[in-house]
């Protein structure tokens, strides 16, 4: 038989990816009745996400390890007219199938309630969120159910911008060391990635929204590439999928009465590069805080602006400037955005 859904709660998170799990982490750390609600069975799975984040931001994982797959030393940039640029870059590419589940597990072992296979479906006449159709009384509720946040239409507010991404993971012909990021016109507003994990690697490319036609033509041209220049192997790719990528920065307000957005959900994503996993884990972090305050929409809104925002901000600037480029000199238009 499933666990019921309690009828009461402190606090309640929907979606249990890195933001959610952070956030339900802190709320139960913080003393408060917390419950961590997942639409699917098993939480990490699928995944769609390229897995790779900075090394420095596995000091602030509270969880068991052995989810890292590989870590890499550089970043290289292929430019759009054939030139490489090689930036020393320490990261890591994880498996998110196995760092999510360890992500809540954490939350979970902090006193959260974790149920998965739950869906919100919005909230009812009093404010209360319905889970399968059962009201739950919540003091606050935390949506981090990623770039088409229900929780977030539910409480008007505004979603992200996106990006439309397809990846596959693909044989290596040999190791690895390092990431790499190919810049083409094909690409429009968006890149192609290879992130090596040990004998395989995640390839994916993100573009323009509504344009599959490009991720298409996109993920095609960057496997002939990479085939024909011995990096990935022949055969095909062992898996693949589609994603959407967050691309515009944070709306105006990433919280409404006491509901409050992280992570994808809350467009807590580099506009530029599209990694998502710094500010989930961050925003989660300060989310579940401002969830014990006496007013947690504005503890959060404050905080999250404070340690996030002007990084944003840049990284948003400097996107347009790649953009404002795209049709007279890429080149130019990428070497402002990524190398300045």
């Amino acid at each position: 038989m499933r666990p019921a859904v309690p009828r009461e709660v402190d606090v309640m998170v929907v979606g249990a990816g890195p933001a959610g799990s952070r956030a339900a982490l802190e709320a139960a750390r913080g003393g408060a009745r917390t419950l961590l609600v997942e639409r699917k069975e098993r939480i990490g799975v699928p995944v769609r996400c390229g897995e790779y984040v900075p090394r420095l931001l596995l000091m602030e994982v509270d969880a068991e390890s052995g989810w890292v797959e590989q870590e890499t030393t550089h970043l290289v940039l292929h430019m759009p007219e054939g030139g490489e640029v090689r930036m020393r870059a320490p990261g890591a590419v994880l498996d998110r199938s196995r760092f999510d589940p360890a992500l809540a597990r954490s939350a979970r072992d902090a006193g959260a309630t974790v149920l998965t296979g739950r869906t919100f479906t919005g909230f009812d006449a009093s404010g209360d969120p319905v889970i399968d159709g059962s009201a739950v009384r919540a003091r606050v509720v935390i949506g981090a159910d990623g770039p088409t946040s229900r929780v977030a239409r539910a409480a008007g507010i505004d979603r992200p911008e996106l990006m439309l991404a397809a990846q596959h993971v693909v044989r290596l012909a040999r190791p690895m060391a390092s990431a790499h990021i190919h810049f083409s016109a094909t690409l429009r507003h968006g890149y192609g990635w290879l992130f090596p994990k040990g004998g395989t690697a995640n390839m994916g490319v993100a573009v323009q929204w509504r344009r599959p036609d490009l991720v298409r033509r996109g993920i095609a041209e960057l496997t002939r590439k990479l085939e024909a220049e011995g990096i990935v192997a022949a055969g095909g790719p062992l898996s693949r999928c589609w994603g959407i990528v967050p691309s515009g920065g944070p709306p105006a307000r990433t919280s409404a009465g006491s509901v409050l957005l992280a992570g994808d959900a809350a467009g807590q994503v580099d506009p530029l590069t599209g990694a998502g996993l710094t500010g989930a884990l961050r925003c989660g972090k300060l989310a579940g805080r401002a969830a014990l305050a006496a007013k947690p929409a504005t503890d959060y809104e404050e905080r999250w602006r404070e340690v996030m925002h002007g990084f944003y901000a840049r990284s948003l600037e400097r996107r347009e400037r790649m953009r404002a480029l795209w049709d007279t000199d890429l080149e130019e238009g990428v070497r402002r955005a990524w190398m300045r």
